[in-house]
């Protein structure tokens, strides 16, 4: 059995509650009332910025018609794990190297819209 830290299990909380809400074209506003919490603590939550209590989980479990077991439990996503990992590596970074790892993200971005682009001419012109 692998070992699990506290923050990825939050992390895979939020995760779950923003992808469980959007699922079900709920509002957090909505969320938030029915758990009875602001809206901005509901968005912490989101965002793996504050845990809720059990009782109040249990609540957000309810109004997303979800068992709060689900809630709770570790997925086994490769994806959001890679993500998480990379999320922390970030924070790991000085102010400098974050300038830079997010100047090459944006050159990755346009580059992706720059092929984009091409290859759109290029299937227009076959018409």
């Amino acid at each position: 059995m692998r070992k699990v830290s506290l923050e990825w299990l939050l992390y895979m909380f939020s995760a779950k509650l923003k992808r469980l809400r959007t699922e079900r074209n709920m509002r957090q506003e909505l969320v938030a009332t029915a758990a009875n919490v602001s809206t901005r603590t509901y968005m912490d939550y989101e965002n793996g910025k504050n845990e809720p209590k059990i009782s109040t989980a249990k609540k957000i479990a309810d109004v997303l018609e979800v068992p709060l077991s689900e809630l709770l439990e570790e997925d086994n996503d490769s994806d959001a794990l890679q993500a998480h990992q990379i999320m922390l590596f970030m924070k790991s970074l000085d102010d400098e190297d974050k300038e830079v790892i997010k100047k090459i993200l944006f050159g990755l971005r346009l580059r992706a819209r720059f092929m984009d682009s091409m290859n759109e001419e290029e299937s227009n012109e076959l018409f």
